[in-house]
């Protein structure tokens, strides 16, 4: 069956372009924005049962290096020399400080973006996965999302929202066959995390799987590559070093390193700090999950643009070096959410919703510590 074929069949009626009475991309939001509200709120709730600070969570640990990029981008510490900021890419701070300046508030435009990023990755994933594979797919796997242990950092002042909702985008207009907006939207993607220049290998899998050659037009989805020399020239100006994104690095014990010295990092991080025993066994089944979604993504014919994009987050965290943060970091990968999802449709309902269940007590947990300050990604 051809490409085309296999997309009309995993799709509803109403997503076929041009069909009678088929609903724009961007009807039919009802789902994801209830999703999100209820998400939000929940979240709010239990920090407050809590004692925490329901907004606690947004300035925490890493949101700390984007407030200062934003404040003084990459300029070293006056008290410290310290230039450890290079390891985040500077998109997410950008748009803080001209948010910042709009509202004449620092903390306003932290909350707007961090809570605006999380909306528009919610309603992205949910387009582009109905888009992929229908309307049960899409809520299903937008629910795994939501319930996913670490997705507390969706709505905090770090990354992964925007990273989620410009790859979302850009892998629609992929798959809507609009090869110049999705290497556009590339451009700011690798303005966000370094992974993001992954979205030329996915964006030229996706064109290839529709067109079964690589025209002209393809060029476009080269753009990302301009993403990544705006970091880079920042970093040049700023902190004198084109690369210093990857020597910063070093501080964290990031490294190309192969797949099994991650459970050792794991095990030692363990033994030394008895506390993250929890987070280091959620890190480690995040990572086996997202390899059973790589795996399953292929069997089951996703589009190949998701697939690479699965197999490509995937296999960076697994070669990170380190198993610190990669519950976080696989929110990237975030059509394998959508890859599970569908396989767990087969399963008989009561097993289905003891496996939500269980999310959703993981996610809690995560959320709790959070709230009381303890490192969780």
């Amino acid at each position: 069956m051809s490409a085309g074929g296999r997309w009309r069949a995993g799709g509803n009626r109403g997503d076929l372009p041009g069909g009678a009475g088929a609903p724009g991309p961007w009807r039919g939001l009802r789902f994801p924005l209830v999703a999100f509200l209820i998400w939000r709120l929940a979240h709010g709730l239990v920090l407050a049962l809590l004692g925490a600070a329901p907004l606690a969570p947004t300035l925490a640990w890493d949101a700390h290096w984007y407030v200062r990029i934003m404040r003084a981008g990459y300029l070293p510490w006056s008290e410290t020399g310290a230039t450890q900021a290079t390891a985040f890419f500077p998109l997410v701070p950008w748009i803080g400080r001209a948010v910042s300046w709009l509202l004449g508030s620092e903390r306003a435009a932290v909350l707007v973006v961090a809570n605006g990023a999380a909306l528009a990755a919610v309603l992205l994933v949910f387009v582009a996965m109905r888009a992929w594979r229908g309307e049960r797919v899409a809520r299903a796997g937008l629910v795994v999302l939501l319930l996913y242990p670490s997705s507390l950092f969706l709505w905090a002042f770090y990354s992964e929202a925007t990273f989620i909702a410009l790859s979302a985008a850009a892998l629609l207009s992929c798959h809507r066959g609009r090869s110049l907006l999705a290497g556009g939207l590339g451009v700011p993607l690798a303005m966000t995390r370094l992974p993001g220049i992954s979205i030329v290998p996915a964006l030229v899998a996706g064109r290839f799987e529709h067109r079964r050659r690589l025209d002209p037009a393809s060029l476009a989805l080269l753009l990302p590559v301009l993403g990544l020399l705006a970091v880079m020239l920042a970093q040049a100006l700023e902190a004198g070093d084109p690369l210093a994104f990857l020597h910063a690095g070093a501080a964290w014990q990031r490294r190309f390193a192969p797949p099994w010295v991650i459970a050792a990092d794991a095990v030692r991080l363990t033994l030394r700090h008895r506390w993250l025993l929890s987070v280091a066994l959620a890190d480690l089944l995040s990572l086996l999950l997202m390899t059973a979604a790589a795996v399953l993504a292929v069997v089951r014919r996703w589009p190949a643009a998701a697939s690479v994009w699965i197999v490509l987050l995937t296999g960076i965290t697994l070669c990170s070096g380190s198993s610190t943060s990669a519950m976080r970091y696989l929110l990237g990968a975030w059509p394998a959410f959508g890859v599970l999802a569908e396989a767990g449709l087969a399963l008989p309902r009561g097993l289905r919703w003891a496996v939500m269940a269980a999310l959703g007590v993981a996610s809690l947990v995560v959320l709790a510590l959070a709230g009381n300050n303890h490192f969780v990604g």
